[in-house]
């Protein structure tokens, strides 16, 4: 027999919404998915967790960008930030699972700024900050 546990990817959200918030002291966030898909949930429990806490979502010059779509997706978004520059170079978030060599080659100089997001027993409270 063989089992296999892993986490729920929705904790990962959670976290990056304590860490951009509490640790980056980021106000005003916006998640990317690809609607109807599982990572759509993260998006959701990102944003949930973010203005639970106090920050505002909006696509209005946010100050950080959650992506949870695939790497082609993610990669996507990441260039046309950096050619637009539209968007004053908000901090960007992926899920840990896109960081492969691929990836972060085809990132180049856009990866700069870029966060790779994972949680393992996180602690981003108040009082832990004290």
């Amino acid at each position: 027999d063989y089992y296999r546990t892993i986490y729920n990817k929705a904790e990962s959200a959670k976290a990056a919404a304590n860490f951009a918030f509490r640790i980056l002291g980021i106000a005003r966030a916006a998640a990317v998915s690809s609607p109807g898909t599982a990572q759509d949930i993260y998006a959701e429990t990102f944003e949930a967790t973010f203005e639970q806490l106090g920050g505002e979502i909006s696509t209005d010059q946010p100050g950080l960008l959650y992506l949870t779509g695939s790497p082609a997706e993610s990669l996507r978004t990441i260039k046309e930030i950096a050619a637009q520059k539209k968007l004053n170079n908000p901090k960007i978030f992926c899920g840990i699972d896109l960081l492969i060599q691929d990836f972060v080659d085809s990132l180049g100089e856009d990866g700069r700024g870029v966060y790779f997001v994972e949680s393992d027993r996180y602690d981003f409270s108040e009082e832990s900050q004290a």
